[in-house]
């Protein structure tokens, strides 16, 4: 990103954000949830300003063998309930139920 012509960059050091303004000794070095009330104020502000904002938060993956661990447990929960003769409101609330305790 470039403001008045000059390079800003933001990066990880330590478990903290970065802010390098480009220039020596110009940095702000945040904390993640100073840098999340950082970013709300700059996002409040363009909001005011009549811009429109849409933020869209990424969550991180499961891995393939989790998802495939997932699955599984879900063919077993989904076969034992039917077994019991569970409606299958009962049963979709189960599997998103362990699913959820997995993932979470």
């Amino acid at each position: 990103m470039t403001i008045r012509n000059q390079n800003v960059g933001v990066y990880i050091q330590d478990r903290n954000i970065v802010i390098d303004m480009g220039l020596p000794d110009e940095h702000m070095v945040l904390t993640p949830p100073r840098a999340v009330e950082f970013a709300n104020v700059l996002i409040d502000a363009a909001t005011q300003c009549g811009y429109e904002v849409q933020v869209q938060v990424q969550h991180p993956g499961i891995s393939d063998a989790k998802r495939l661990q997932l699955i599984v447990r879900a063919g077993h929960i989904l076969r034992s309930l039917q077994e019991q003769h569970k409606d299958s409101g009962f049963i979709a609330t189960q599997i998103t139920d362990a699913i959820l305790m997995e993932v979470l």
